[in-house]
């Protein structure tokens, strides 16, 4: 928690030439036009980041990598079902902006986990209890169609109002910073102010620290089959920090805000929405 803050946020347009051409085939590989924030940090350790994303990448195209994504996704609404708004405050053009959105990381955001679970595991050591199944060659890659990428608010630019949203998402979480799915919403504060309002009443439950429980392991479960002996070996100096870092995004920032998503897809669209992607094509 402490080590995140002090990592470069590296974006795209801080990336160099050997690393846009990396975050690319991540974009490709995960079917969203955006390279999340693990991705951006991880980058800090190009002699990790790449070669073992270059080893974990095939197993991510595979249609059984869509399916383990899917079963997390839908794991992540039951117990914590909520009312669908009868009004959001946004006009038609607007809406259609944040479902877009709230539907892009909706998608990722199984899949992130996966990825999260699957690296953390391989730099402790663990191997599956089961020997692991070939997966199969078929390709599934290439951004989806109609996902959508929102401007991020800044959280020291924001106005007075949005920055106190911001304030208690970040603390209420216990997150190192503002997850960019909120910063997003940022651009709409009134749509802000009622999501995160129903979201936040159930952060703090047993119900939903029991969902997020249960989560974590079905991603450890689900991911072990994407272990591979292929994953190059690390630079031991960095291993602390790289491990620091992916049990930060795995047992916190990744399914607090898989949760949060599913809140509000549930709220937008219906549970039942809230339990798939319109983007799998699984």
């Amino acid at each position: 928690m402490e080590r995140v803050p002090q990592l470069p946020d590296v974006t795209m347009d801080k990336a160099g030439a050997e690393l846009r051409p990396l975050y690319q085939d991540v974009e490709q590989t995960l079917r969203v036009p955006f390279v999340n924030f693990i991705f951006r940090m991880l980058a800090n350790f190009p002699d990790y980041f790449e070669p073992t994303w270059r080893a974990l990448a095939p197993g991510l195209r595979t249609l059984e990598f869509e399916q383990a994504a899917d079963r997390l996704r839908a794991a992540a609404v039951p117990a914590l079902y909520v009312d669908t708004m009868t009004g959001d405050g946004l006009s038609p053009v607007d809406r259609q902006a944040v479902v877009d959105f709230t539907d892009s990381i909706h998608y990722v955001l199984p899949k992130l986990l996966l990825v999260a679970s699957c690296l953390d595991l391989h730099l402790s050591g663990h191997t599956p209890a089961q020997p692991v199944a070939r997966l199969s060659p078929r390709a599934v890659g290439g951004v989806a169609e109609g996902t959508r990428l929102l401007g991020f608010v800044d959280p020291a630019r924001a106005d007075a109002s949005v920055r106190r949203i911001f304030d208690d998402i970040r603390g209420l979480h216990a997150h190192p910073g503002v997850a960019s799915y909120y910063r997003g919403l940022g651009n709409y504060p009134g749509f802000l102010d009622t999501a995160w309002s129903a979201v936040r009443t159930r952060v703090t439950t047993p119900a939903y620290a029991a969902q997020k429980q249960s989560v974590i392991t079905l991603a450890q479960t689900l991911a072990e089959p994407f272990l591979r002996d292929e994953f190059a070996s690390l630079d031991a100096s960095a291993h602390n920090d790289i491990s620091a870092v992916l049990a930060v995004f795995r047992y916190r920032i990744i399914p607090d805000l898989l949760l949060d998503v599913a809140l509000i897809k549930s709220m937008l669209d219906g549970p039942e929405a809230a339990r798939r992607s319109r983007f799998s094509i699984a």
